[in-house]
């Protein structure tokens, strides 16, 4: 669980008196200081994420507001860089199912769509792996987990990822795909050229036609 802590002065915004109103009604607040002067601080955890939204929400633009998460200062638009995706996640028809995809295009099974690695479609991690002698897709999983570091790495303080969960999720990722024995999926090909001819030549592997999202994943996440 993350602690942020809150910290901004005095100004002359028009949400100044909000925001003070906001953070005195927490009962971490303190502050420090008179007049302009003055220093205004709030700890709020993880579990406090709707309050610390609505007070975050009258400090946009301000200059020399801080942010400290567990204890390291963090610049703002890094260590609140979730927020935007997590207010939308707050107003979505169903908030739980929000975060693995709540359109077809966007189901994952890594529990956050802002790593945008959907099953759904044949581009990205999909495209990461080889095929073995047995025509079989080999996920390069190395590669994988390094596209999910980077991706993810923005919203690392967003409550609802569970970064143990995710990796979780990714170790059970099964490195071999069988287009032959698991109808789930199907071969990617494009022709070749050859001589006066042309042939298929695969390059990979998408999701079957007509699959539901749910029978991938189960797939997907299923032991070898």
């Amino acid at each position: 669980m993350n602690t942020f802590t809150i910290i901004f002065p005095f100004s002359s915004s028009v949400n100044y008196e909000s925001a003070v109103a906001v953070a005195g009604s927490m009962a971490s607040y303190r502050c420090s200081g008179e007049g302009k002067k003055i220093r205004h601080q709030v700890d709020l955890t993880d579990a406090e994420v709707d309050q610390l939204m609505h007070l975050v929400e009258y400090l946009k633009g301000w200059r020399n507001r801080q942010v400290l998460v567990n204890g390291e200062e963090i610049a703002w638009e890094e260590a609140l860089a979730w927020t935007w995706c997590y207010k939308r996640r707050q107003s979505a028809f169903d908030p739980k199912g929000y975060c693995s995809g709540d359109a077809y295009y966007e189901i994952n099974p890594w529990g956050c769509r802002r790593a945008e690695l959907p099953t759904m479609s044949y581009s990205g991690w999909l495209s990461f792996g080889r095929f073995d002698q047995f025509e079989r897709w080999v996920i390069d999983i190395p590669r994988l987990k390094h596209e999910l570091r980077i991706r993810l790495h923005p919203y690392r303080y967003c409550p609802s990822l569970k970064i143990s969960e995710t990796w979780a999720r990714f170790e059970s990722t099964k490195p071999i795909i069988d287009p032959r024995k698991d109808a789930c999926w199907e071969y990617v090909e494009r022709s070749v050229e050859i001589g006066d001819g042309w042939t298929s030549e695969k390059i990979g592997v998408q999701p079957a036609p007509g699959q539901k999202a749910e029978d991938l994943m189960a797939s997907l996440l299923s032991s070898q």
